[in-house]
């Protein structure tokens, strides 16, 4: 885990021996994401559970009814984000965003895969000093309010016209004329 003034960043290895029966969209990736497409057409216990609790009770999972961004989003509230990541079939490596920082104390991790036979399982870190490991992160900048106002296009790269770019994208530019 990796923390940050305003959260913690982990990684999550998922490896499999026999691919997952059944046909889906993003494949093993989508069984394990917390966030994206609605989820309705697979059933949750086909789903790898995952979710994490702050040492005060608060938890985060990867069932997730609210989308991204969530609506209503209490900064209080733990919300477990997929950050990045990617795999095939059998491997997928996952990097999550957790926001708030948790406080310091035991934090655990919670998991459970009814369709390949996992229960309930829980790992807990029992001396997790997040909090502390937070305040030693370095501020580049202060935080900035939010503007939703919609960006302008940015403007079209100038397109090389030398070397290798130059022969590899001169079908783009004679495409403009």
């Amino acid at each position: 885990m990796t923390a940050f003034t305003t959260g913690v960043a982990f990684n999550l290895a998922v490896r499999l021996r026999v691919a997952p029966d059944g046909p889906h969209r993003g494949g093993l990736y989508e069984l394990i994401s917390p966030h994206g497409p609605p989820r309705g057409n697979i059933e949750l216990d086909r789903r790898l559970l995952f979710g994490v609790e702050y040492a005060d009770g608060r938890t985060a999972t990867n069932i997730s009814t609210n989308g991204w961004p969530p609506k209503h989003h209490d900064d209080r509230e733990p919300t477990l984000m997929l950050n990045g990541g990617g795999g095939g079939e059998l491997s997928v490596d996952n990097t999550f965003w957790l926001f708030p920082v948790p406080p310091d104390g035991p934090f655990t991790f919670i998991c459970s895969w009814p369709a390949f036979g996992i229960d309930e399982t829980r790992h807990v870190i029992e001396h997790a000093d997040l909090t502390t490991a937070s305040t030693r992160s370095t501020t580049l900048w202060a935080r900035q309010p939010i503007n939703h106002q919609p960006l302008p296009p940015p403007p079209e790269p100038a397109l090389p016209t030398t070397g290798w770019f130059g022969r590899a994208t001169r079908h783009l530019r004679d495409s403009e004329h």
